[in-house]
């Protein structure tokens, strides 16, 4: 198997990407680290590397949606025809 070398931010956001996915499919619980690391065709060492538990993977999707989640609200309080639409 041949080594894919990827910037750092880039793998970290995959692992996230993957973990947040297959945590919404099998739930938490039921998704171990190795589920993740064969999804993405990594050895385990390399999840370790960004994260120290699975609890952490988590953590970073809750980040991850908070982001989200505030980056929507900055749009929508940015949005003119919200707040007329709002107080119409």
């Amino acid at each position: 198997m041949k080594r894919i070398t990827k910037v750092p931010e880039e793998r970290r956001r995959e692992l996230i990407d993957t973990a947040e996915r297959l945590f919404m499919e099998k739930g938490y619980e039921h998704t171990a680290i190795s589920d993740i690391v064969k999804e993405l065709n990594i050895a385990q060492g390399t999840l370790y590397y960004y994260f120290r538990s699975k609890e952490d993977i988590l953590e970073a999707v809750v980040d991850k949606s908070i982001a989200v989640l505030e980056q929507n609200v900055i749009m929508l309080t940015q949005d003119e025809g919200v707040d007329e639409a709002m107080t119409s």
